[in-house]
Parts: C-alpha cells; structure tokens; sequence
C-alpha cells in the first residue's frame, strides 16, 4: 500500500507528496494495482494504497513500536521503529516499488521515474529524516524494510487544503507505502495504528492526507482507520496535474500549547 504525492522539486528539507492507495507520498497506503499517494510539508500531499486483511498486535513504547507477534501471515515477527540515516538507502529501494502501485494507471512512464530519482533517492530520504518536524516510521521484518511513513508537524500552506480542513493545527500524514510482499496481511493497519498514535503525541487536534479520487481501495482503508473526506485539490506530478480528495480526523488529547 502506499500514500505518496508531491510536486516536483520541493525545498530539501520540506518533502512534498500524496498518499499512496491511502497512498502514507507520498500519504496512502498502495496495493499492487491500486493508484495512490500523500503530500508532504509546504506541498500538496497524497497518500497511498493500503493491504487491510488480517490482524496484528503492536505494542508501542514512545517513538518505537514493539513486535507485532503474528509469524504465520507474515513470515516472521515485524517491528515498527523510527528511521535513521542508515535507513535511507533501503527506504529509497523500497519506494522505487512501492511508488509506480500508488499512481493512475495514465500516468506517465517517464513522469513516475523523475519523480522517484528527484523525491525519492536515497539522498531525499536521508533529507527527510532529518528534517526538524518530521518523523519517519519503518515497518521491518527482521532486517529488511517492509514499509514507511511520514508524520509532518508543519502547518500545510496550499490554498484547497486550508478552505478544506476543519480541524487546526494539524498533522499531515505524508507519505505512507507498504511492499507488495507485505499486502493483505495485516502489516498496513499495525503501520497505521502506530502512526495514528504518533501524530496523536504531537498534542495537535487533527490530522490530514491527500489521496487519489480513483483510489477506491485506499479510501475504504482510510475511512476504516478514522479519516473522512472534507475536500479536493491537485497534485502535480510532470506536466500534468491530477485530482486528489483531502481527508482529515481527529486526534485524542489537548492540543499542543502555543
């Protein structure tokens, strides 16, 4: 599943990006055959595509989650750790496979790849991670990456976001993808859970995504994690401009103080 859409040539530090399927832009969730991304902050965001089936408890413990114990749909214990520098050439692999699931079936070839070399490089992701503001989750099994996202404390500026959201401050989920290999076993919701609490402990009262309006899939998965839609905007990607749907929910807790 991925979440993942950003325009191109965003500033270093600030990853734009849609969700894949839900998306995390990259924001959603992808599965294979799935169209989907989440933006990232300063840009439109999408969100990608997301695998829903099965379950899997993680236990969270402040910025790491635990072992999720379910060895028989995945193949193995998974953990859900925050990213470092180290991990930024797997996750640059990763995306390359996960980011072309996330995008309309018309989209452009050449667009997809400029797009991965530009946003999506091992030297982007190092970017990314250290970013004030920003925080990269990885899903692992064993020493492999298995899937990402992006939680982005900085307020969005795009004009459609903001006439969309009713909830601010907010977080936008960014980028969230998961490994074909990893789909429809559970390993998208564990991804969610924790992210959803990770923004939740910024202590602002709300959160939001982009996702692709043809992303059937990923908004289901959305919807069942808590999102509901409030509005549309665009996303770049190349020459072309393609449609997204805004999403937001509610976090638990007191907003964070100014």
């Amino acid at each position: 599943m991925s979440i993942d859409r950003t325009t191109d040539g965003p500033p270093a530090s600030g990853p734009g990006g849609r969700m894949g399927g839900a998306g995390a832009g990259d924001v959603g969730v992808g599965e294979a055959g799935t169209s989907g991304r989440t933006g990232g902050a300063g840009t439109s965001g999408r969100t990608g595509d997301v695998g829903t089936g099965g379950r899997m408890s993680v236990h969270a413990s402040g910025a790491d989650a635990g072992t999720a114990t379910d060895p028989t749909s995945l193949g193995g214990a998974i953990s859900i750790t925050t990213a470092t520098v180290a991990d930024a050439a797997q996750l640059a692999a990763v995306a390359a496979v996960t980011f072309p699931l996330a995008c309309p079936a018309d989209s452009l070839p050449e667009d997809i790849a400029r797009h991965i070399a530009t946003q999506l490089s091992a030297e982007r992701f190092a970017a990314y991670i250290e970013a004030p503001r920003h925080t990269l989750l990885c899903l692992r099994a064993g020493d492999r990456i298995g899937g990402w996202s992006m939680v982005v404390r900085d307020q969005p500026t795009d004009a459609d976001v903001l006439a969309a959201l009713s909830i601010s401050p907010t977080v936008e989920l960014s980028k969230f993808y998961v490994h074909p290999d990893h789909h429809g076993r559970g390993a998208a919701a564990a991804l969610m859970r924790r992210t959803l609490d990770l923004a939740a402990e910024s202590g602002l009262p709300g959160v939001w995504l982009g996702v692709n309006q043809e992303n059937a899939r990923a908004l289901r998965f959305y919807t069942k994690h808590g999102f509901r839609r409030v509005g549309t905007k665009r996303f770049r990607l190349g020459d072309r401009f393609e449609d997204d749907f805004i999403l937001e929910q509610a976090l638990p807790g007191e907003p964070a103080s100014a």
